[in-house]
């Protein structure tokens, strides 16, 4: 069975439009993280989100 050329060209476009995506939300993420650390010291993200929610990490640490 032949698969139709548009509809692969269509599949490729939409992998890289995922690719593109992905690459975008990774950079927010840095520059979100980096902000992070600026404004709070010593804190990682991954420490952020998986501290303890009864008392925010943001607090803690005062």
């Amino acid at each position: 069975m032949k698969i139709p050329v548009n509809k692969v060209q269509s599949l490729m476009a939409r992998k890289r439009n995922m690719n593109r995506k992905r690459i975008i939300l990774f950079f927010l993420l840095n520059i979100f993280n980096s902000l992070l650390l600026f404004i709070i010291p010593g804190k990682e993200l991954s420490e952020l989100l998986t501290a303890d929610f009864a008392t925010p990490a943001i607090y803690s640490h005062w």
